[in-house]
């Protein structure tokens, strides 16, 4: 029970931190999918000029897709933004100090950033480009992915802790068992015929531990993730559905691995006297 006990404990851990590992890699993902270039078109641009420009923006390879946005638009969306239904009105007609503008959506956002940004600079009738919050974005995805390689050496790090659990737990009971052993090995029992009770021990152990870890991991994330205290971020997290395929992989399943392996170790030296 104390065996089964410490890996459940250990892999519990491993499931947590695999869950920030999940999670660090879907919020990247997302936080690249929203990184777009802003293309402001000339305010003395006309319907002719703006042809052009779209014809330029489809020639353009890196370009994946783009939509375009009149200051009237921007100015709604800006109020929208900001709870303030006044700014439509003081800043309506003539009065409206934004830029027509084109959304860009680049085919490898973190290559061609800057590539089509000074490609786009270069089109007649366009005024400016931005990247919006390029350099803060491309910090968020530095600290996820340090955070993300942080989790994988930890998670690493306790599975071999949960191995050599299994391989002392399985050394214990070879040595209370150690005379039945000798005499299946002087009446010619074979290694592997010796070796299965002990292997499919140590599988019982991982799967019955894992399984633990998989039931507590899930119910501890579905209700957190749905909890009042993160209601704000719905979104932001990998939904419940994928991250439980995963973690059954990793928990009971790699729990049955690493059950297995620690038994095969823990025999071998012995076996092999």
């Amino acid at each position: 029970f104390a065996s089964i006990l410490l890996v459940s404990l250990t892999l519990i851990v491993v499931g947590f931190v695999a869950i920030i590992t999940f999670n660090t890699s879907y919020i990247t993902k997302n936080a690249l999918e929203s990184l777009n270039l802003f293309a402001y078109v000339d305010k003395k641009a006309d319907e002719t000029k703006l042809a052009e420009i779209e014809y330029e923006l489809k020639q353009n390879e890196n370009i994946k897709d783009f939509t375009f946005s009149t200051k009237e638009e921007e100015l709604e969306l800006l109020s929208g933004e900001m709870l303030n239904e006044d700014l439509i009105k003081y800043y309506s007609g003539k009065k409206n100090p934004l830029f027509d503008v084109f959304v860009i959506t680049l085919n490898d956002k973190k290559e061609d950033v800057a590539v089509v940004k000074t490609q786009l600079e270069l089109i007649d009738g366009i005024d400016n480009v931005s990247s919006g919050n390029k350099e803060a974005t491309e910090s968020f995805i530095r600290s996820m992915k340090f955070v993300r390689e942080v989790s994988i050496v930890i998670s690493i790090l306790l599975i071999i802790v949960s191995i050599f659990i299994i391989i002392n737990t399985i050394k214990l009971t070879i040595n209370a068992r150690h005379k039945e052993i000798e005499i299946m090995r002087l009446v010619g029992a074979t290694k592997m015929y010796i070796r299965l009770p002990f292997l499919y021990e140590g599988v019982i152990i991982g799967l019955i531990g894992g399984s633990i870890g998989f039931i507590l991991l899930s119910a501890t994330y579905y209700f957190g993730i749905h909890s009042n205290s993160l209601m704000v971020f719905q979104g932001t997290f990998l939904p419940t559905m994928q991250v439980l395929p995963r973690l059954l992989i990793l928990l009971p399943v790699g729990g049955m691995i690493i059950g297995g392996a620690g038994s095969y170790f823990a025999t071998m030296k012995f076996l092999n006297k």
